[in-house]
């Protein structure tokens, strides 16, 4: 289901020569961008104008980049970025396979729902891997 989330940074990226390289948002699939707000050198928090930023959805990646080819300066602090944005499925849009993972892990919890301490809950590894395509792994 659609959540809102924040990602944080402690600055812009940059590539090579100080030019703004895309940031690209967790938690596929992105269904859109609330905010872009940054620290300035200053410690106010500005929020970015929507015309200086776009959002480019791929599907799997949702980037964000900066129209001018570079990201605002930005205090060097943690959290110097703020990004709010919604992400997860349209209620009535999940895939058929999230679906039936779920139908399957709920049968197996009423059939099992008596277990106790003595007897350990075996995974059902052919069931989990109906969500492999939409896990999504940070980053080391």
């Amino acid at each position: 289901v659609a959540t809102n989330w924040r990602l944080t940074l402690s600055a812009f990226p940059t590539h090579g020569g100080g030019s703004g390289a895309a940031i690209t948002l967790p938690m596929p699939p992105t269904a859109s961008v609330s905010t872009v707000k940054y620290r300035d050198d200053a410690g106010t928090l500005i929020t970015m104008p929507e015309a200086d930023y776009t959002v480019i959805d791929l599907g799997d990646m949702t980037l964000i980049e900066p129209d001018s080819g570079y990201w605002p300066t930005t205090k060097a602090s943690a959290g110097a970025v703020l990004i709010e944005y919604v992400s997860g499925y349209a209620v009535g849009a999940c895939p058929e396979s999230i679906r039936r993972w779920i139908i399957l892990a709920a049968g197996d919890m009423y059939a099992n729902r008596e277990r106790s301490s003595e007897r350990e809950a075996l995974p059902a590894q052919f069931a989990d891997g109906l969500l492999d395509q939409y896990y999504t792994w940070a980053a080391p």
